[in-house]
């Protein structure tokens, strides 16, 4: 019994030890841009997954007549981001920032309009994110 409970004990500071020599993770070089990256790459998700998990028929929702659907504001979402995406490369837009409003009006157009914005987008992640 007696060696049983030394091994266990010994166990437990050798575990101890190791993990104190565990050295913690580094911090970011730069925490504001880290935070700053971290919101992006959070929305570009969350707008991409929300463009392709809504039904179809879902597009045209709206909480209250006074707002947009769900559809207009992803079209809006994407025409905007083309006008700001470009912009930051030193381009001129490919479209204007209501064009997909105008012409975007399935489900298939405009997840069309976002997967079209990852070459900027791509871009803007390998440059701009740099600290």
């Amino acid at each position: 019994m007696r060696a049983i409970v030394t091994m266990a004990i010994g166990s437990i500071i050798l575990a101890a030890t190791a993990s104190a020599q565990t050295p913690p993770a580094a911090a970011p070089a730069n925490p504001i841009s880290q935070s700053i990256q971290n919101a992006w790459n959070g929305a570009k998700r969350n707008i991409v997954e929300s463009a392709e998990q809504m039904p179809e028929a879902k597009y045209g929702f709206k909480p209250v007549d006074t707002v947009k659907t769900f559809g207009e504001i992803l079209a809006h979402v994407a025409g905007a981001s083309y006008s700001y995406c470009a912009g930051a490369k030193g381009e001129a837009t490919p479209f204007d920032e209501d064009h997909f409003e105008k012409t975007a009006r399935t489900k298939a157009e405009i997840v069309k309009a976002w997967r079209g914005l990852q070459p900027l987008v791509d871009w803007l992640d390998t440059h701009v994110g740099a600290d």
